[in-house]
């Protein structure tokens, strides 16, 4: 087993590969032009930058809220899970559209790239619980 410290590098490891590949395939799907790797490192490095910082920001939220009683989620949905789908997806949505402006610019975002966008969102969720489940898995699970 490796120690507790590695966890986060292999969840933001596992993460940062399959955004990078998820922009590198968007500009050439999308642009259909010659996607480069140093173009998709930065728009995968943006992302990550974007969904780090306005997660934990949202999920900071989260905790105040929950502290005064004040966002009561769990009890409309009955889990923390259908919360987390949709302040999480609504916050991919933007961000994946952002990119994909990114690489389309100067022309419109097309039906293609809606698809694409949603398909970063699913990427993110898919990555969120692969990236976690290797990450506990490799330091051998929580305490």
């Amino acid at each position: 087993m490796l120690s507790d410290a590695w966890a986060v590098p292999i969840f933001f490891g596992i993460k940062y590969g399959a955004v990078v590949l998820y922009c590198y395939a968007g500009g050439k799907w999308l642009k259909q032009s010659t996607a480069n790797w140093l173009r998709a490192a930065g728009l995968g490095t943006l992302r990550m930058v974007l969904g780090w910082g306005v997660g934990m920001a949202l999920f900071s939220l989260f905790g105040i809220f929950h502290v005064y009683g004040k966002l009561p989620f769990p009890l409309l949905f009955g889990s923390w899970i259908p919360s987390y789908l949709l302040s999480f997806g609504l916050l991919r949505i933007l961000e994946w559209a952002l990119i994909a402006w990114l690489i389309t610019r100067p022309g419109p975002l097309t039906r293609g790239a809606l698809f694409w966008i949603l398909g970063g969102v699913a990427l993110s969720f898919l990555t969120d619980w692969i990236g976690a489940g290797t990450a506990l898995h490799a330091i051998g699970g929580i305490c």
